[in-house]
């Protein structure tokens, strides 16, 4: 069962959204890949989620040298689906998006939609 931690960094985070509870194990490095993390920011984070059980890793013997790949595990989907691990854009998403639509009505609403969104399409 996941606690909420509100103290996830921006690496933890971006890792943790990577995964799916469908996404395949990946190594560190398609990890850093995927999400432009450097190794000083990586592997720090991956040991912290791991320690903490939000992730799950194994060694494959494959090659030189060994390597570790990453899953996600339950906890870490229940992490990544908390309100704690939703960001201040996300929490005020829905409440911008009402305000807009019940203050305008048509076109006007999908103008300003778009604008709230920060899309301009001129």
């Amino acid at each position: 069962m996941y606690i909420e931690d509100p103290n996830l960094n921006k690496a933890e985070r971006q890792i943790l959204e990577y995964f799916s509870p469908d996404t395949e194990p990946a190594s560190g490095a398609a990890i850093a890949k995927a999400t432009s993390l450097s190794a000083g920011d990586l592997y720090p984070a991956l040991h912290k989620l791991e320690t903490n059980g939000l992730i799950a890793s194994r060694r494959v013997d494959g090659g030189h040298p060994k390597r570790k790949f990453y899953t996600i595990t339950r906890a870490g989907v229940e992490a990544r689906n908390s309100k704690s691990f939703m960001t201040e854009k996300d929490e005020h998403w829905p409440w911008v998006a009402s305000g807009c639509m019940s203050g305008c009505s048509g076109a006007a609403s999908v103008f300003v939609m778009i604008c709230v969104a920060g899309i301009f399409l001129f």
